[in-house]
């Protein structure tokens, strides 16, 4: 799937990335939507979604951001 149609689908803004974090101590790792400049081997935190919009699950993850 290209980055247009994915935006389609997602209606997410254009500059919108995905890329594949892992996590420290952790075997595999999730898609998601990452905000800044990322290369291979870089650092990113977690943004959550609002405290009221949580549910406890994994798709509290809003996006990751650079460090």
């Amino acid at each position: 799937m290209n980055v247009s149609s994915l935006n389609r689908l997602t209606k997410r803004a254009t500059n919108a990335k995905v890329a594949f974090v892992r996590f420290d101590g952790a075997h595999g790792g999730i898609f998601h939507y990452v905000h800044g400049y990322v290369a291979i081997g870089n650092k990113v935190r977690v943004i959550f979604k609002d405290r009221l919009e949580r549910t406890g699950s994994i798709l509290d993850i809003a996006y990751f951001q650079e460090l």
